[in-house]
């Protein structure tokens, strides 16, 4: 049974949106850039993974490593997407 015309590669980006944002939230930069990574490394974003992407972002914002600097190169690949600044 299919439920809804999403691909199996969007669910994985948002699977992999919502790992991240625990990832963040626990402290665990490194995980989570490696899931972010795997979303950003796309050419196309939905409607939906662009508003996911502002959780994760927020996160790193806030978070005690906003200026480590695999952190940084996320966070501007996130506001290239989101069109954050």
């Amino acid at each position: 049974m299919v439920h809804g015309t999403r691909s199996p590669r969007l669910h994985a980006a948002h699977l992999d949106l919502y790992l991240a944002t625990a990832y963040l939230a626990s402290g665990e930069v490194s995980a989570a850039g490696r899931k972010l990574a795997a979303v950003l490394g796309t050419d196309r974003y939905t409607a939906s993974i662009t508003i996911r992407l502002r959780k994760p972002d927020t996160l790193i914002d806030s978070g005690p490593y906003r200026d480590s600097w695999p952190v940084v190169d996320l966070r501007e690949h996130i506001h290239e997407v989101t069109g954050r600044t």
